[in-house]
């Protein structure tokens, strides 16, 4: 931690590296303890900025903590969505999409549709989807995604609002409704976030 905080992330993880090896050979790699490790490793590597390694690292942390007997799988999540963006910031959004993709399918299983994560999963793939250019997928999975929000919070609410003004944006300044119809913005409606 001190390397950490004089910003030297590249010895810093290299240290970490080190220990992490050499606890996995006495533990096992899936061991809580070494897990922990790793994580903090993955940590510092994308603090660092080295999105290729800490992507590795959160990739290859998801995939051991699948080999507990009960799996923690909303860490396993976690690093997923870590991972996911650690790719977006090494400039592979559509790696990132792809990752991100495959997440609400293993969330589901566990978790209610109106479950705050799964909202708020969704609502990233759909501004992933509009930053590699797929509007029309990024319409289908906002739209979606609205049409639940307002149904559970109402149309007033913060999280509505967000959702409706990125398909204001690609809808060519049209809010969409429940029913699917569009309407113009009203110009003194408050934003809220």
């Amino acid at each position: 931690m001190s390397l950490v905080r004089k910003s030297r992330y590249g010895d810093a993880a290299g240290m970490l590296a080190g220990i992490a090896v050499a606890a996995s050979r006495q533990l096992g790699i899936a061991d809580t303890e070494v897990i922990d490790l790793r994580g903090q490793l993955a940590d510092i590597l994308l603090m660092g900025q080295d999105y290729r390694r800490a992507a590795q690292e959160f990739r290859q942390i998801a995939d051991d903590l699948l080999l507990h007997p009960e799996p923690d799988y909303e860490r396993v999540s976690q690093c997923r969505l870590q991972e996911a963006t650690c790719h977006v910031h090494a400039g592979d959004p559509g790696l990132a999409l792809h990752i991100m993709r495959e997440l609400p399918a293993d969330e589901g299983s566990r978790f209610p549709e109106d479950d705050a994560r799964l909202l708020e999963l969704r609502r990233q793939i759909g501004e992933l989807e509009i930053s590699v250019g797929a509007a029309d997928r990024a319409r289908a999975t906002l739209t979606s995604l609205c049409e639940d929000l307002t149904k559970l919070y109402g149309p007033e609410h913060g999280a509505t609002i967000r959702v409706t003004d990125l398909l204001t944006g690609l809808g060519g300044g049209k809010r969409t409704d429940l029913r699917g119809r569009h309407r113009l913005r009203g110009p003194g409606r408050p934003r809220h976030s």
